[in-house]
């Protein structure tokens, strides 16, 4: 079982390095093309967009009996801003 969790992990990762150039060269706003007459997507367009594509892997696992509860967790992450968090 640990197998298919590192599998599934790895293709989280991956997909998150796939998409990050996506979301750095999206422009804030949503635009359109006028050349091409082809919608622009904004910064939120493509995060919504990997956020579907994360999905599917996480129920792709959960139908697989893989739990994958701890990869996204959010009290595993620290936030440097927060009061209290610098030591």
């Amino acid at each position: 079982m640990t197998n298919k969790v590192d599998e599934y992990r790895a293709l989280i990762v991956k997909t998150m390095r796939e998409w990050r150039p996506r979301i750095g060269a999206a422009s804030n706003k949503r635009g359109w093309d006028r050349t091409f007459n082809t919608q622009i997507p904004s910064i939120n367009d493509v995060k919504r967009a990997r956020d579907a594509v994360l999905q599917d892997i996480m129920l792709e696992a959960k139908l697989y009996g893989v739990k994958l509860t701890d990869v996204l967790a959010e009290e595993t992450y620290i936030s440097p801003f927060e009061k209290g968090s610098a030591e």
